[in-house]
């Protein structure tokens, strides 16, 4: 004869009824939400960052108002994002070399794209992005240059390959002494 502690699977299903209606009510998407109480517009509607729920995305400190610096007046020297495969990742190194070039208080000159003999693609940064829009959106966060001043034309800005994911101390120990390298020539 086989017995069945109930006491066991009891508490086990209480728990976990409780936790589902807990996250249901506190659910952005269901009508008893916070939002929906309060009678403040759907999330849509709103700020994504005045939203205060228990499950939430938080934008960076460095990124509120007020939190960011002013750009420099000089600059550490000039850097080039060198961007590889397909769009979205060429998309996404040139992105993460938006921000190095913040960290580092370099300029960032428009990359070239690299991409494998077989796309047989001849596209450029300009082709696929509102270069002038672009530049526009990047004033006083970082400056960007579509080619290297005339005075510095025969120099190459550093080159800095985002492809292989490193953290942030990385670049500053070893791309910006290339940087400052550069400047001092």
């Amino acid at each position: 004869m086989v017995v069945f502690s109930v006491k066991p699977l009891f508490t086990i299903f209480v728990v976990s009824l409780t936790l589902l209606v807990v996250f249901t009510l506190l659910s952005p998407r269901y009508p008893f939400s916070q939002n929906w109480i309060s009678g403040e517009p759907s999330l849509g509607e709103v700020d994504i960052w005045s939203v205060r729920r228990l499950m939430e995305w938080r934008p960076c400190k460095w990124w509120l108002q007020g939190h960011q610096t002013a750009l420099p007046l000089e600059t550490n020297g000039y850097i080039r994002v060198d961007c590889y495969g397909g769009l979205n990742q060429m998309r996404r190194d040139f992105c993460d070399g938006v921000g190095i070039a913040r960290l580092l208080k370099a300029t960032l000159v428009l990359p070239k794209f690299e991409v494998a003999s077989y796309w047989n693609e001849t596209s450029g940064f300009a082709d696929v992005y509102d270069l002038d829009y672009f530049i526009q959106q990047m004033n006083g966060f970082v400056k960007v240059v579509k080619t290297l001043p005339p005075d510095i034309a025969t120099k190459e800005p550093v080159q800095v390959d985002c492809s292989k994911r490193k953290g942030q101390f990385d670049y500053v120990e070893s791309v910006l002494p290339s940087l400052l390298k550069g400047k001092e020539n």
